[in-house]
């Protein structure tokens, strides 16, 4: 099998791809050549939330590997055009996120309100008032969760319009194993507020929608290479060909009766195999 017959463009996701923990995945900095030597576009794009894409891209340089920054595309910058485009919103509360969602949201001329710096008696003014224009809440991934972010978002529930989340994921993977990702945060939100929270990153179709605009290029030519099975979700919605590389977020037994939409067309070891 010829896999890389009428490709024209990749997506990788960037946690248990490119790395896992502080190092290189094998085969990452072959494939971004060999992508580069035959002029394939290709763009990262990742459910991590709380740093941007400057500092995104610094990071993989410390690595050794070396990606401009315009070619990621982080769940923060996701979220931030979506609640732009869909809502017309012009602040929001936020909880979580860092400079990621921080950036995000100045590029597209959103006022952010971060609740882990809203003062107590601010919040309790806004209750009171019954807040006349409702604003969205978003929220990042950030281990800083307390009971008194949480008292917050619980008095705001009537100031807040509706909740968006920079990711569905429940982990993510680094050298020691799997670590909580924000779909720890979004349940207890949605549980406080008996809300659903809306997801805009991936496997929500509109991060494939967003990515391929931006690569310019169809999804009947474009490959996903994920480490879980939301990124395969999200590819196979579009109708791209999906990749799914073991050893990050999923392992071989949870493969085990997939369902269709969650079926990787190809499924690897290493990077090193698409060589």
């Amino acid at each position: 099998m010829d896999i890389w017959h009428g490709v024209s463009a990749v997506v990788l996701d960037m946690d248990g791809v490119v790395f896992i923990g502080r190092q290189l995945r094998p085969g990452i900095q072959e494939l971004v050549t060999q992508l580069e030597r035959t002029e394939t576009a290709y763009h990262i794009l990742t459910n991590a939330s709380s740093s941007s894409r400057q500092e995104m891209a610094a990071d993989l340089g410390s690595m050794g590997l070396h990606i401009d920054p315009s070619r990621i595309t982080n769940s923060s910058e996701l979220v931030a055009h979506y609640v732009r485009e869909r809502t017309g919103a012009r602040r929001a509360f936020t909880l979580g996120g860092g400079s990621g969602l921080s950036q995000a949201l100045q590029e597209v001329e959103i006022e952010q309100r971060d609740l882990a710096t809203l003062p107590m008696d601010e919040v309790n003014t806004i209750a009171r008032d019954n807040a006349p224009t409702p604003c969205p809440l978003i929220l990042g991934w950030t281990r800083d969760y307390t009971y008194e972010l949480a008292t917050k978002v619980l008095r705001l529930d009537r100031a807040i319009s509706d909740v968006y989340a920079t990711g569905v994921d429940r982990h993510y993977a680094d050298d020691t194993g799997n670590l909580p990702a924000v779909a720890w945060l979004s349940g207890s939100v949605d549980a406080l507020l008996g809300r659903t929270t809306i997801n805009p990153a991936k496997p929500h179709p509109y991060a494939m929608e967003y990515v391929l605009h931006r690569l310019g290029r169809p999804a009947s030519e474009t490959i996903v290479i994920g480490d879980s099975t939301s990124d395969i979700l999200a590819g196979n919605r579009a109708g791209c060909k999906t990749v799914l590389l073991l050893g990050g977020a999923t392992p071989a037994d949870a493969l085990v009766g997939l369902t269709e939409d969650r079926a990787p067309w190809l499924v690897i070891h290493e990077l090193t195999d698409l060589l």
